[in-house]
């Protein structure tokens, strides 16, 4: 499963990466971008940007992914920033993510 697929409630895709949610990062190197996939909510002006840092990076102990919540392109501040450092919390960090922005007004 992508992150293209998973229950995006109304949000738009963007993205080259097709990080498989169910494949070890290991086996996915080529996917590891500081620009995995944006995810916009235009009702919300909002979108949730993913990204892999350091970029194109060996998985170690500091490696990880950021999941960022923006609103109104204000990126120097944004709502959210969540560190995740494998799989499993991205996927899960991606839905409270998509929890939280629909919460705003």
């Amino acid at each position: 499963m992508t992150i293209k697929q998973l229950n995006l409630f109304g949000g738009s895709y963007y993205g080259n990466t097709y990080l498989n949610l169910n494949i070890p990062l290991e086996e996915q190197l080529e996917c590891l971008t500081e620009d995995i996939c944006q995810i916009e909510y235009k009702e919300k002006n909002s979108i949730i940007d993913i990204g892999w840092y350091p970029e194109y990076a060996k998985i170690t102990d500091d490696s990880h992914f950021k999941v960022y919540i923006i609103q109104n392109s204000d990126w120097v501040n944004p709502i959210a920033v969540y560190f995740c450092y494998n799989i499993t919390e991205l996927k899960e960090t991606i839905e409270l993510a998509i929890t939280e922005l629909q919460n705003l007004s």
